[in-house]
């Protein structure tokens, strides 16, 4: 498992160490040639097919030679609808860029797609986002393509090539959430120790992530949640999705955060995470009456795509000032304009609350800001464990 902070480049240094590997051998004796990627959002997928484009047609200069590639790179996109029979793996040094619920539905209604991979010849497979291996899809994909034993057994086989891990967040211990991640990757956590003990702070000062101005809103008189949503919460050690609409529609903790979002000055572009659909519509109607038609736009998992990438491609580009999104722009998604990130929505988890976050923490050297504001929505009365930026920096600090 290879772990670095959000906006540190994690793809990059991937993508560049599969590149090298492919070129050396390439230059040698033919053999492992081919790499499966897989990750779970047309974002993080598109992210590296451009990264492994730019990389392999760009060969680095280390250690006072250039590791020239001997061959074109065979891309192969295995995602959003691809013809399954039209899925192609010649000689070439080649990339499979796929998305596990594509591999997923191949594996239940297709298994000889899959069997045109030849896993004889992977040199290593990657998973993007790593923590999300424990669905059900990522199992039975897994198995599939011979890197799991079995649908029990959280193993890989004696056989099977390497596979990497790719996650903004380490394990910090041996919980239930974090045990198939720690039997899976044997145990094995890299983290660059050219970063010290304080690696946030280090890629900031280096100007790859952005210096954040952290500010807390506190809401006060927040609803406490029901004997029945407490009981699942303490079971699933999340909010319950029926209790975040609950707070979403709360009139008097939506008039404070418009209130503030409406003083933030008029060249900021702000990403704001709602807790709900129905409240990412609200507060989008709201700033639009209050800073001007126009000013935001939403975005859902039910957007449809080419709606929502004009959106996205508009905020890239200066045209919207706010928007808003329910947990579709967590990963992958690369606005480097954005300098203020708002988290209205109230999480325990610290995987998602630092894909929200890192999508505004890309620095100058990365593209993105000097400077990046985080708001953090905090509700008086939330058990235990919600997390905030001053947890979530902490954490990795520990």
């Amino acid at each position: 498992m290879l772990s670095l902070p959000t906006g540190a480049g994690k793809t990059r240094v991937a993508v560049e160490a599969i590149c090298d590997h492919l070129a050396l051998r390439e230059a040698g004796a033919r053999g492992r040639n081919v790499v499966v990627w897989i990750a779970g959002s047309n974002e993080l997928l598109l992210q590296a097919w451009e990264c492994f484009r730019q990389v392999w047609q760009v060969p680095p200069h280390r250690a006072g030679a250039t590791i020239r590639r001997f061959a074109p790179l065979n891309l192969v996109r295995a995602w959003a609808g691809r013809d399954a029979d039209s899925l192609e793996i010649d000689d070439r040094p080649t990339i499979v860029i796929a998305g596990v619920d594509q591999l997923a539905s191949w594996a239940r209604n297709r298994a000889e797609v899959l069997a045109r991979i030849p896993t004889r010849r992977l040199a290593c497979a990657v998973l993007d986002e790593a923590h999300g291996i424990i669905t059900s899809e990522y199992r039975s994909v897994l198995i599939a393509l011979g890197l799991r034993i079995s649908q029990r057994e959280w193993r890989t086989p004696k056989d099977a090539p390497p596979v990497f891990g790719l996650s903004a967040t380490p394990w910090r211990s041996r919980d239930q959430e974090n045990w198939p991640l720690h039997r899976y990757f044997q145990r094995s956590l890299v983290k660059p120790a050219s970063l010290g003990t304080k690696p946030i702070a280090r890629l900031q000062k280096k100007g790859i992530l952005s210096r954040v101005d952290w500010e807390r809103l506190h809401v006060h008189d927040t609803a406490p949640m029901s004997a029945a949503q407490r009981r699942r919460f303490e079971q699933f050690k999340e909010l319950p999705g029926d209790y975040l609409g609950q707070i979403g529609l709360s009139g008097p903790r939506n008039a404070k955060i418009l209130k503030r979002l409406c003083r933030l000055p008029r060249k900021a572009q702000t990403i704001v995470f709602a807790c709900s659909v129905q409240h990412a519509e609200v507060l989008t109607v709201a700033l639009n009456r209050a800073r001007g038609a126009g000013t935001a736009a939403v975005v859902t998992g039910t957007t449809p795509r080419a709606e929502r990438a004009d959106v996205i491609e508009r905020f890239r580009d200066g045209g919207l000032r706010f928007l808003c999104n329910v947990g579709v722009l967590t990963t992958g998604f690369d606005a480097p304009r954005a300098d203020v990130v708002c988290m209205t929505r109230p999480t325990a988890s610290a995987v998602l609350y630092e894909q929200m976050v890192g999508r505004g923490l890309r620095g100058p050297r990365n593209g993105g800001t000097a400077r990046c504001l985080v708001l953090d929505v905090q509700d008086d009365g939330m058990p235990e464990g919600i997390l905030s930026y001053g947890r979530v920096l902490d954490l990795w600090d520990r």
